[in-house]
């Protein structure tokens, strides 16, 4: 062969390896961005079934008391049932182990004195019952938004979140 004649172009080699390289790229993009997108899942948004119906706290001592209300279609075994009260979104340290009652009495209860009504005194909590938590005084005041988080055991999970703000 002669020189310039071997029929090699290294403008079109040079192409052909950038168009290769970006279809690969793209290929590898577009894999990875829909491998990222199968992995995110928006986070579940908890229903309101325990809705907070009232929330008193009067001066000069500020006596706290929640009341809920089952206002889901099911009744839940309140033996499996615990809360978490919050306060300006701090927990407040209640500890509610239980919403039966019966089974309430013989707990270590922190910052809770009382819980009473229809849906704690049985083994059930049937809709439309409510009961009254009686929250140490002084912990809720006029204008905090209070918010009452329910969970189920054994694995805990977050079944019910309401949240109320009180008048000044």
């Amino acid at each position: 062969m002669q020189n310039g004649e071997d029929a090699v172009s290294p403008t079109i080699s040079t192409i052909l390896n950038v168009m290769i390289t970006l279809i690969m790229a793209l290929i590898v993009l577009l894999y990875v961005m829909n491998f990222n997108v199968s992995l995110y899942s928006p986070p579940e948004k908890v229903p309101v079934i325990f809705k907070i119906t009232k929330v008193s706290s009067c001066a000069p001592n500020y006596e706290s008391k929640i009341t809920l209300r089952n206002v889901g279609l099911e009744k839940y075994n309140n033996s499996l049932l615990t809360a978490e009260i919050y306060s300006n979104d701090v927990l407040l340290g209640c500890a509610i182990n239980t919403l039966n009652g019966y089974e309430f009495i013989s707990t270590r209860h922190y910052y809770v004195k009382t819980i009473g009504g229809s849906g704690c005194r049985n083994a059930e909590w049937y809709p439309g019952e409510k009961t009254a938590i009686d929250i140490t005084d002084r912990l809720i005041k006029p204008g905090d938004t209070v918010r009452v988080d329910i969970f189920l055991k054994p694995d805990m999970k977050k079944i019910s979140t309401d949240t109320f703000t009180l008048q000044q």
